[in-house]
């Protein structure tokens, strides 16, 4: 089974790599590689292990998190181009979440994209107070 879905959040292409490292483990997701800070595309890999409480059956979900830091290009009066981050209204930046998993249990995926989620919001609003 696999999903892709998108997460906005403020900053999190720009946290460093330790931080999210060490964010990931506290809820139990691995990182196995990542791009540097401000490099684009900005790709993260990560992976774990779930147990469903009924069954005993274990899980392995594996992920990608993606910014592509697309831009907009758009032109002044004078003729100039001026080049911006394509962000949404509010400043959020879109990070697109690839989500595989074997054996299948919508529930596990389901409660590991929250889980993701709400790590990645976290790091986004420590971001955004540094910033």
């Amino acid at each position: 089974m696999w999903i892709e879905e998108t997460i906005k959040c403020t900053a999190v292409p720009h946290c460093s790599p330790q931080s999210l490292h060490a964010a990931m483990q506290l809820v139990n997701i691995q990182t196995l590689a990542f791009t540097p800070s401000h490099a684009l595309p900005w790709k993260v890999f990560l992976y774990t292990h779930t147990l469903h409480a009924d069954t005993s059956c274990r899980t392995l979900v594996l992920g990608e998190l993606l910014y592509t830091g697309e831009e907009t290009q758009n032109r002044s009066a004078d003729g100039e181009v001026k080049v911006k981050e394509r962000m949404e209204a509010d400043g959020d930046k879109e990070i697109k979440v690839t989500l595989r998993q074997h054996p299948q249990d919508v529930r596990a995926l389901r409660a590991f994209l929250s889980v993701l989620s709400t790590v990645l919001h976290t790091l986004s609003s420590e971001m955004a107070e540094i910033l």
